[in-house]
C-alpha cells in the first residue's frame, strides 16, 4: 500500500498535478500517517531511480516486479534532477522537526519539486547550445553570418539652438 502511494506521489510530481498532490497530502494527514516515513519512502524511490540510471536493470535495490515501472519512470528524470529532488526531500525531512508545520513543509517541498522539474539547468542549457552549434556548423561548414547592418544616421554638426524664452506678461494683462 505504501509503495502505491509513493508511485502516485511521484507521478503527480512529474505531471505537475498540484490538485492531486494536495489530495494525496490531505489523505496522508487524515489517515494520521507520519510525513517523515512518507518522505523516507519518497527519498528511497528517487534513490532507486538514480540506481536504475546508473546500473540499469541489474540493480539489487529494485524488486523484479518493479523493474518495468522504474525503467519507464527513469526516462523522465536526469541524474541531476534526481539529485536535486533528493536534496529537497532531505531538507524537508530536516524541517519536520517542527511538528506544527509538518503538512506545510511537506506540501511546500512538493511544490518546489514540481517547479524545479520543468526548469532547465545551466548544464543542460550549455549542452543544448553546444549541440545546436555543432549542428549549425556541420550543416554548411560556413561561419555564421550576421544580417547586414544599417548605416548609422549622419551626425549633425549644427549647434543646438537655445529654447526661446516665454513672452513676459505686461502689467495690463495681469
Amino acid at each position: 500500500p505504501e509503495s502505491k502511494l509513493i508511485f502516485e506521489l511521484e507521478q503527480a510530481l512529474r505531471e505537475q498535478n498540484i490538485k492531486n498532490l494536495l489530495e494525496i497530502s490531505h489523505s496522508i494527514f487524515n489517515k494520521g500517517k507520519d510525513y517523515k516515513l512518507i518522505l523516507d519512502a519518497l527519498i528511497e524511490h528517487f534513490r532507486k531511480i538514480v540506481h536504475f540510471h546508473v546500473l540499469g536493470s541489474d540493480n539489487h535495490l529494485i524488486l523484479s516486479s518493479e523493474k518495468e515501472a522504474y525503467q519507464k519512470i527513469t526516462q523522465h528524470y536526469s541524474l541531476s534532477q534526481c539529485q536535486h529532488i533528493i536534496d529537497l526531500l532531505i531538507q524537508c525531512h530536516l524541517s519536520l522537526q517542527q511538528p506544527n508545520y509538518a503538512r506545510i513543509y511537506f506540501e511546500n517541498s512538493l511544490f518546489k519539486i514540481t517547479t524545479f522539474l520543468h526548469s532547465i539547468s545551466l548544464e543542460e542549457t550549455v549542452e543544448k547550445l553546444f549541440a545546436l552549434e555543432s549542428k549549425l556548423s556541420s550543416s554548411d561548414n560556413a561561419p555564421l553570418s550576421l544580417p547586414p547592418q544599417q548605416p548609422a544616421p549622419p551626425i549633425s554638426k549644427q549647434k543646438p539652438t537655445p529654447p526661446s524664452s516665454p513672452p513676459s506678461a505686461t502689467k495690463e494683462e495681469i
